[in-house]
């Protein structure tokens, strides 16, 4: 699926510059009025970030007041583009977490963000939302730092008039002290366990044992008994920490 062949007046002279999968749904979005293009340089960029310190920064729609002639006369001339999400200035976006419940996030939190960089290439934002629709994703399962990003997420979904699916965030999985575990300091990888000669299986049941209980409280499973146990409900809202001496247990 290539995506639909859109982009209005301005279409033939972006689709020239890059014709991948991800365009053509930005584009969509542009003669939606749910997206729109903007040329700014990095030099621009730099001042309004001088201009607004370094908390906070958010871009200033400077280019969403251009008017249709001076936007096909940039693309024309091939000036340097993204392609930003327009957000909502008023009101909030609120959604049902799978583990966290009732979020609601306030539009003036969510800037215009990128979803077509200036060398065609999406954002990651963008494209896992293409992504996940275009392999008919019902549940969407990852990290509770992207709790603060979902709602421009569900905002694409709603743009395109496309199913919004399931959001569940995980808690993280930390080391003593609170600090998330990192390859790079020396935290074991399943492999690294496996080569100290760890049972897969024992790993796996105490891996799934983090963040999640059962019911009944039991701490031994074959991976079939878990795939049977599991209840999304059982999820914590707490980070959990990796202990090495329960492993061991």
């Amino acid at each position: 699926d290539e995506g639909p062949d859109v982009g209005g007046d301005y279409g033939p002279y972006v689709q020239s510059q890059r014709k991948d999968l991800y365009l053509p749904y930005a584009l969509e979005l542009v003669e939606k009025k749910q997206a729109y293009y903007c040329f700014c340089d990095k030099e621009r960029l730099e001042e309004l970030r001088k201009s607004q310190g370094h908390e906070g920064v958010k871009y200033d729609r400077h280019c969403l007041s251009l008017s249709d002639e001076e936007i096909k006369a940039n693309l024309e001339a091939k000036v340097p583009f993204v392609i930003r999400q327009k957000m909502p200035q008023e009101g909030s976006v609120t959604y049902e977490d799978a583990v966290f419940g009732t979020i609601t996030v306030p539009c003036s939190e969510l800037e215009d963000q990128i979803l077509i960089k200036s060398d065609g290439f999406p954002t990651y934002n963008f494209a896992n939302v293409i992504d996940d629709h275009l392999m008919k994703i019902t549940h969407v399962v990852r990290g509770s730092e992207y709790v603060s990003s979902t709602p421009k997420y569900i905002l694409l979904y709603e743009a395109f008039g496309w199913d919004v699916p399931v959001f569940v965030h995980l808690p993280l999985i930390t080391k003593e002290g609170g600090r998330k575990m990192s390859k790079r300091e020396g935290d074991a990888s399943f492999m690294d366990l496996v080569e100290k000669g760890y049972l897969p299986e024992a790993i796996v049941n105490y891996v799934a044992l983090l963040g999640w209980s059962p019911r009944d409280n039991r701490e031994i499973f074959s991976l079939q008994e878990l795939a049977e146990a599991f209840d999304i409900s059982g999820i914590s809202k707490s980070p959990s920490v990796f202990d090495m001496e329960k492993l061991n247990w």
